[in-house]
């Protein structure tokens, strides 16, 4: 749908030449090398541009390695270097294995005080070589090879690993691993234990260097240790059986400091400090599930399940989150931190079309897309989990079955499997209901689109609503940023922006400009137009004192929209905006097609109905199910259930839908958007004559 929202109801190059001389070809080697980490840095300097870090790095992307090396450059390497003594061979410490659906790798250890460069590891299958690659000296651990990437056509001959350090022309003696096995091996068993451990002897600093005094302190170790072995247990419950008997690293890594990430390759945690366990969970579901549920038929991270993949986890950290509380309450070890998936509280507005993707990190966070995608699917997930406890257990459990059986992963893989749990989401039909959200889509739509980020308060006297309007470009690869010579280039963009309520008359409207107006390579980031909105005037409002941005003030209760037009490219999304929003404490929506009429709610775990009448297709006011006291979480939450809501029109014709809720917003308020031409007619009237009599009132009202 054009510019609208439709609401849910609602290797390095080899040398060429055996004659080239040694030192030419570790100057290559080492340039590659370095080239292949200068080049990740920058592009993270690039796409992270205008945006503040994320809460978390997330495994998915990528794989940190540098690129293979072709059988010219081995066969130059094998000839020039001399084994020495000099060099300590490395000590394999534990050797992985789990084909066909994940692959295999070694963990090894060696000196501190040796000086090398680099390690490289080899696989052998027999006499044939599978794999010649670089290890970075900071690294314990080869990358992980899947049958795919080994091209393992004979699965009866073992493999082998040979690893050894290198310093200019000089090598240490190999050291090899058992062989191991390339039989099937069953996944997620009942006897499986998740083991970890906490990495004391060395960290890594700021640089991915490995630090030697930088491990976690005892102090850390008993916190870290208190809250997995507390929360594992729970973890577990809404997880299942954890995929592999492996053990999971956890090291003090100060290039994710305030950030965790989870690697699949060499199987680790990595953290600068402790962030809260919920950040921590979220990882630790990761490794549960082993990424398995983002990996294709050949074993490779796929971005069109990243959706699911990456909402997954972050759903049932916090769900993991509410009953850690609820046994252990909120004590030292968990500061304030939400409880419920950040966007939850208002998603009925977040279904956007720009969230349909299949590179699902596309514009690594430079706009906040990446966030508002995963940050959408988990509300989902969220909503899933709620109203059919144990569901990702259990479709875990029918995941692996699909993959043992032959069935290759895919976005239908993952609805059919939902759809073998249950009927209905929200009273809706469960492939209806996946189809109807855009973080779930998988799909590239290329072209360029229209990005509304908002974040909005409601704990002060006067509503107020931060914007930008971002203009961006999906590309073939599903990229928003770039591909092959092509590159984000529309930065300086001039459009128009309007606000229109709900007649359709227009309470803003201003050109605007797409700031800076610079593109790459002077300035490397997504340029844009912001905007502040809020029901009180400028200088009564302490949070746009000091803004310069543009201001818009609206005070009338309604449903508007925001348009913004770039050419033939726009967007239009709702709000509901007014006086009433300030210090809210409760409940506020708009319905699309209704101006008037009344709508009631009605809670699956309270006894009370609340209705409000509709002003200019909007609503407004304080709810028995919102903003409520929770001794437990020492705040105010909504109750989490199902609500059954019900729009009533000034003819007495009925229209229900519902909502499954979490605990709302930071204080517990919650907004919804509905479309009546998505909501059920109700054939007869509510029979409970009280309500009745309290809808006819507030009829004349």
């Amino acid at each position: 749908m054009d510019g609208g929202q439709t609401p849910m109801i609602p290797i390095i190059s080899a040398a060429k030449s055996n004659n080239m001389k040694l030192s030419n070809f570790f100057a290559i080697l080492a340039f590659f090398v370095v080239l292949s980490g200068c080049a990740t840095i920058k592009q993270k300097k690039l796409l992270e541009a205008e945006s503040a870090a994320p809460t978390h790095v997330h495994c998915a992307l990528p794989k940190d390695e540098p690129p293979m090396m072709q059988p010219e450059a081995l066969e130059l390497n094998n000839a020039f270097l001399s084994i020495s003594d000099e060099l300590p061979p490395p000590v394999i410490t534990s050797e992985h294995n789990w084909f066909p659906h994940i692959g295999t790798f070694i963990r090894f250890d060696y000196p501190p005080d040796v000086d090398f460069d680099w390690f490289y590891f080899k696989i052998w299958q027999g006499k044939e070589q599978k794999v010649f690659q670089v290890v970075p000296r900071g690294k314990r651990h080869t990358y992980k090879k899947s049958l795919h990437e080994l091209q393992l056509t004979d699965t009866t001959t073992p493999i082998q690993y040979e690893i050894y350090s290198v310093k200019g022309a000089k090598r240490s003696p190999s050291t090899f691993s058992n062989f191991l096995q390339i039989t099937p091996k069953p996944l997620a068993q009942d006897a499986y234990t998740f083991k970890y451990k906490l990495e004391t002897r060395f960290g890594y600093d700021a640089s991915g260097n490995i630090d030697h005094s930088g491990g976690w302190t005892a102090e850390e170790v008993q916190q870290l240790t208190t809250i997995i072995d507390r929360g594992l247990p729970i973890l577990l419950e809404l997880c299942g059986n954890t995929v592999i008997p492996d053990t999971l690293m956890i090291y003090k890594h100060q290039q994710y400091t305030g950030s965790n990430v989870f690697q699949p390759s060499g199987y680790w945690v990595g953290m600068g400090k402790f962030a809260g366990p919920r950040v921590l969970f979220h990882e630790l579901i990761h490794a549960i599930f082993y990424e398995l549920l983002g990996l294709n038929r050949f074993g490779i991270f796929d971005t069109q399940l990243a959706g699911f993949y990456e909402s997954r986890a972050e759903a049932l950290a916090f769900i993991a989150m509410n009953r850690y509380i609820e046994r252990y309450g909120k004590d030292d070890f968990v500061p304030y931190y939400g409880n419920t998936s950040d966007l939850s509280a208002d998603l009925d507005f977040r279904n956007v079309d720009n969230l349909t993707t299949k590179g699902f990190w596309s514009d690594q966070n430079g706009m906040g897309l990446a966030l508002e995608r995963y940050r959408v699917g988990a509300a989902l997930i969220e909503k899933i989990e709620n109203e059919h406890p144990g569901t990702h257990r259990r479709f875990f459990q029918q995941y692996i079955k699909d993959l043992d059986s032959g069935i290759p992963p895919s976005r239908e893989m993952v609805v059919n499997n939902y759809l073998k749990l249950f009927d209905t989401i929200e009273g809706i039909d469960t492939r209806k209901w996946f189809d109807s959200f855009r973080s779930f889509d998988a799909q590239i739509v290329p072209g360029k689109k229209v990005f509304l980020w908002k974040y909005r308060r409601f704990d002060f006297d006067g509503f107020g609503e931060y914007n930008r309007v971002y203009l961006s470009e999906t590309y073939p690869n599903g990229s928003e940023w770039s591909f092959d010579t092509l590159r984000h280039r529309l930065n300086g963009a001039k459009g128009f922006l309007s606000i229109a309520d709900y007649q359709g008359n227009k309470v803003f409207a201003d050109s605007i400009q797409l700031k800076p107006t610079d593109n790459p390579p002077v300035f490397n980031g997504f340029g844009s137009y912001e905007f502040n909105v809020s029901s009180e005037p400028k200088d009564k409002t302490q949070r746009f004192k000091t803004d310069d941005n543009p201001f818009v003030q609206i005070s009338d209760l309604g449903l508007y929209t925001i348009t913004a037009t770039f050419g033939e490219i726009s967007q239009t999304e709702y709000r509901v905006y007014g006086k009433e929003l300030g210090n809210l404490g409760g409940i506020a929506g708009g319905i699309i097609g209704a101006s008037n009429g009344v709508v009631s709610f009605e809670h699956s775990e309270t006894d009370e109905t609340d209705m409000y009448t509709i002003q200019n297709g909007a609503f407004a006011g304080k709810a028995s199910f919102a903003n409520v006291f929770n001794s437990k979480y020492k705040q105010s939450k909504a109750i989490p259930g199902e609500l059954t809501i019900t729009y009533t029109n000034t003819e007495g014709e009925q229209f229900r839908t519902k909502r499954q809720i979490s605990y709302g917003d930071y204080i517990g308020n919650l907004f919804f958007l509905f479309d009546l031409s998505q909501m059920e007619p109700v054939k007869q009237l509510l029979n409970c004559e009280e309500t009745l009599e309290k809808i006819k009132k507030l009829l004349k009202e």
